[in-house]
């Protein structure tokens, strides 16, 4: 495991760090607890662009809705905001089940993340980063998750997304395909129940 702080992606833009640190002794987490779905969570994150990825864009807001059912199971339904609209533009489903997270696409149940297999064809864990430091205070036990996002020639780009045990996704920095300019994303706020972070 390893120490990182991405200063760049969660601080230079946002203003000074929290100085709070959220810990967990890593044994006490399950891998579903990096993907809370409860209703009434919400999480707000920063988007940045440009070349080195450091150019402030806009923010978003993803919030847990409500619940549906599909085909017999039970899903969260995620809605996204974007700047400060009150309008959801899109909206996705997600469930848990034997410590996988799972998501309502094309009228079917996929696997969405594992968070405890490497298995390359969805979304996998390749590591566990002991600590972090981001606008919500310094976080430990994050687990970095990877996707192949396409590619071009022989060169493959990936997208790499942080998630914090009890928090969920924290951050994502990724290339476009073909193209030069970095993205990446931060959390800078969340609402969990009672607890706010910011």
């Amino acid at each position: 495991m390893k120490i990182i702080i991405l200063a760049v992606l969660f601080c230079t833009f946002l203003g000074s760090c929290g100085d709070n640190t959220l810990s967990e002794p890593l044994k006490s987490i399950t891998p579903t607890g990096y993907f809370p779905l409860h209703v009434g969570y919400s999480w707000k994150y920063q988007v940045y662009g440009g070349l080195a990825g450091t150019q402030p864009e806009n923010n978003y807001i993803l919030s847990v809705e409500s619940t549906q059912e599909f085909k017999g199971k039970t899903y969260f339904k995620m809605g996204m905001k974007i700047g400060n609209s009150a309008t959801t533009v899109t909206s996705d489903y997600y469930r848990e089940e034997n410590e996988k997270i799972y998501k309502y696409i094309g009228d079917k149940d996929s696997l969405y993340i594992d968070f405890n297999n490497q298995d390359t064809t969805k979304g996998y864990y390749t590591e566990i980063i002991d600590t972090m430091t981001t606008p919500v205070g310094t976080l430990r036990n994050i687990r970095c998750v990877k996707w192949i996002r396409g590619t071009k020639g022989d060169i493959k780009y990936f997208n790499n997304r942080y998630y914090a045990p009890n928090i969920g996704f924290i951050g994502n920095e990724h290339e476009p395909v073909g193209q030069p300019d970095m993205q990446s994303d931060g959390i800078i706020s969340a609402k969990l129940g009672d607890k706010v972070y910011k």
